[in-house]
């Protein structure tokens, strides 16, 4: 034990005590006799030859501030370190001259265990399906006979100490790839390096900032962040859009490149965060990996700045946080028009204290804002929500929800202006226990002002519903539940329009463990118009089973499902679809052999009915799955 004694002496100086582990695994701890008046005491620390410190915040507890530090964040032997703490206003330090000066210890030879030599390791996954037509009661011209996919993951990685070093690459066989695409592609190359709070990344990157600037499916470049659990910061080289092969792995290809970066700080012990991040570049969606969509979207260039912050408060129980974009974009690189600024902005608030719940949050989003850091936005609306949630006691519980949105609400010509208000109220109460019975309202209504079709119906209406049903769980071996909704619509619009609905549902499982699954589901659906009094009505059921006919090695699997429409003066129809597959499982073969794999043999027969079909189409077929 190491204590020291601040040079003002007394009884109310503050002493650290310092207490090495004796063996392996043990932490090293410390402990700050803190009087009145101190509100604040973290540790700095390294391992002796390293330049920078590392923290560990003490946390207030009897008789003054502690913590410890795991013998893996060690890094040594001979660990330097001093104090700060707050008291009052004023910051103070044990020793007095630190950082100039330092105190140390040195810890026992079998307790900081000798470094890991360097592991090597080479994961791969095999993937695989393979089906054969066995009989089709109906040709269709290009019908393959058989039928093969499948995907090889390969990998590499190296561990040395506190270095981390991965290499990846996902390998695609399609037997019938879509047009413009090879039968073997690489889906997936991915390069990996991590030490201590550092981390880069090289090829296929999800990269994830904020709701207005960058987000969005897998990009292509290089990626590097570094974070301590209070500064973070992100900088990035992207590609918009995906490419195949080497295409872009690095570094971004010319006009899909997105360049940027976000610096992030984390306040009071962590309990507020704030980040800025900035992004620009240039996007073509023609280049992308699968461009059939490409002629919905055009060209476009731009640079975003945003600023998020977010707090929690009161022992967690208040969180706020909210969000500030601004962009600057040309949407359209092909019409001359240049790039105009916009802005949006979005805050949340959220109080939780027991069993009472409330939450709330307002957002707005210009006419013209857009990030290329996002594959798309829907601009142009502002909007409100907010909510509670109580429990009154174990068996009871309240919910309610509000939402109002206006999109387009300073609209061009012959842009459609709307509004949609939605309130919601439900409640719960277990009547016993595995059965709970619920209820609940909703109440919205909407608003559009289209110049170009005044009279499309129920373009303005309002929507009333009320719904009850019950939850009944049956032990562990299966649970039912049913719901009844009545709702009624009224168009508020130049067409008189006014209809109401009834819709049933039931749903359930059950199962017998190593014998039998049954999961059936009923819906039947009733509309009627008031003004016509003619009816819409449409029944949907299905079901989904297996039956275990030799444990762990031949199972029966049955889905299927049958629905029915009827409409106003047009004749009823139906459609029936059915899936039977008898399964032999390999798996327990290869868990003996290899230690892991999962693999089925199955016979399958598929048999489909389809409105205006002279008769049903029923196939068979064999088909082997394997993971290994």
């Amino acid at each position: 034990m190491l204590a020291m004694v601040s040079p003002a002496g007394g009884a109310a100086s503050p002493e650290l005590k310092v207490t090495a582990p004796t063996q392996v695994g043990e932490p090293l701890t410390f402990h700050l006799t803190a009087p009145s008046g101190y509100t604040w005491a973290t540790i700095f620390y390294r391992a002796q030859g390293e330049e920078s410190f590392q923290t560990l915040a003490l946390q207030p507890e009897e008789g003054g501030y502690g913590g410890a530090l795991a013998s893996k964040q060690l890094g040594g032997r001979v660990i330097q370190f001093y104090a700060a703490y707050r008291e009052g206003e004023a910051l103070n330090f044990l020793p007095e001259a630190a950082p100039a000066a330092l105190e140390s210890i040195t810890l026992g030879e079998t307790v900081v265990p000798p470094p890991n030599p360097t592991q090597h390791r080479f994961p791969f996954r095999f993937d695989a399906s393979l089906e054969q037509l066995l009989y089709r009661s109906q040709e269709h011209p290009g019908d393959k006979a058989f039928r093969a996919n499948g995907q090889l993951a390969l990998g590499y990685e190296m561990q040395s100490g506190e270095h981390l070093l991965s290499l990846s690459t996902r390998l695609v066989y399609q037997d019938t790839p879509a047009p413009g695409q090879s039968r073997v592609s690489v889906a997936e190359l991915q390069g990996r390096y991590a030490y201590k709070e550092h981390h880069l990344q090289m090829g296929d990157i999800v990269a994830q900032e904020s709701e207005f600037s960058l987000g969005g499916a897998s990009r292509r470049g290089t990626d590097y962040v570094y974070s301590d659990g209070r500064f973070y910061s992100h900088l990035f080289a992207l590609n918009t859009q995906p490419h195949q092969g080497m295409t872009g792995l690095v570094w971004p290809e010319k006009d899909t490149e997105l360049y940027g970066g976000a610096l992030g700080y984390s306040w009071l012990e962590g309990r507020v965060k704030s980040k800025l991040v900035l992004l620009g570049g240039k996007d073509d969606p023609t280049t992308a990996m699968n461009p059939v969509y490409a002629s919905f979207f055009h060209a476009r260039e731009g640079s975003t700045a945003a600023f998020t912050v977010s707090g929690a408060f009161q022992e967690n129980r208040l969180l706020l946080s909210g969000e500030y974009a601004r962009t600057r974009l040309d949407p359209d690189l092909s019409d001359g028009i240049g790039k105009t600024v916009d802005q949006a902005w979005r805050v949340n608030g959220a109080w939780m204290d027991g069993g009472f719940s409330a939450r709330t949050s307002a957002w707005e989003i210009g006419r013209d804002f857009g990030s290329i850091g996002l594959p798309m936005m829907a601009a142009n609306r502002r909007g409100a929500s907010g909510g509670f949630s109580l429990a009154l006691d174990p068996a009871w519980s309240l919910n309610a929800n509000l939402m109002s949105e206006r999109s387009n609400p300073d609209p061009q010509p012959y842009e459609s202006k709307a509004r949609n208000d939605q309130r919601s109220l439900d409640a719960r109460w277990t009547v016993a226990e595995g059965f709970t019975l619920k209820a609940g309202l909703s109440q919205g209504e909407q608003w559009a002002e289209n110049p170009l079709n005044l009279y499309a119906p129920y373009s303005n209406s309002r929507r009333e519903g009320v719904f009850t049903g019950f939850d009944w769980a049956l032990g562990l071996k299966g649970a039912v539940m049913f719901q009844a909704q009545a709702d009624r619509i009224q168009g508020t619009g130049a067409l008189p329009s006014q209809a109401h609905g009834l819709t049933l549902t039931m749903g359930g499982s059950f199962t017998e463990p190593n014998r039998l699954r049954l999961s059936p589901s009923l819906s039947l659906v009733r509309s009627t118009d008031d003004l016509t009094g003619m009816e819409t009505r449409m029944t949907t059921g299905f079901l989904s089973g297996d039956v275990t006919l030799v444990p762990r090695l031949l199972v029966l699997v049955v889905n299927g499902g049958y629905s029915r429409t009827e409409l106003p003066l047009q004749p009823a129809f139906s459609n029936t679809n059915g899936d039977f597959a008898l399964q032999y499982f390999l798996t327990p073969w290869l868990e003996q052999q290899f230690q892991r794999g999962q693999a089925v043999l199955a016979l399958r027969y598929r048999v489909t009915r389809t409105p205006g079909a002279p008769e049903s189409d029923r196939r068979a077929t064999l088909t082997f799955n394997i993971s290994y």
